[in-house]
């Protein structure tokens, strides 16, 4: 059995991207202020978009830390394999969740930068191996 656990827990772990990756050193649109040169007012609603972005994921990471410890105490009980699934499905939407606010703080993102900051934004993230 325990050997079950900690292949599903291996399984969990690879079955999201980011999901166990070792922290490291985020460049976003700040740090390249100077390089799109970005007014003071861009610079503080991106600040302000990115501090949200920010916040709204810790409180997804949270939730799915939640979610996990019903999953583990789901799978140490037996439970009914259905139980288990919604469990997994609520896990999956939060990510969901998650994806989906990173994606609509990179639209508002764009919208407070000019059409030239957001093409120079674009060369930037190509030139640094960026997949958006």
């Amino acid at each position: 059995m325990a050997r079950f656990l900690w292949l599903a827990a291996c399984l969990l772990c690879l079955s999201g991207p980011g999901r166990c990756d070792p922290p490291h050193k985020v460049q976003t649109v700040m740090s390249f202020s100077k390089e799109l040169n970005l007014s003071r007012d861009q610079r503080g609603q991106i600040t302000q978009a990115l501090s949200d972005l920010r916040r709204q994921l810790v409180s997804c990471q949270e939730r799915n830390a939640v979610l996990q410890k019903g999953v583990n105490s789901l799978l140490r009980a037996r439970a009914p394999l259905a139980q288990i699934r919604v469990k997994f499905e609520e896990i999956a939407a939060n990510e969901v969740e998650a994806k989906m606010i990173d994606v609509s703080t990179a639209r508002k993102i764009q919208e407070i930068l000019t059409p030239e900051q957001f093409e120079r934004w674009k060369d930037i993230q190509v030139r640094n191996g960026s997949p958006r």
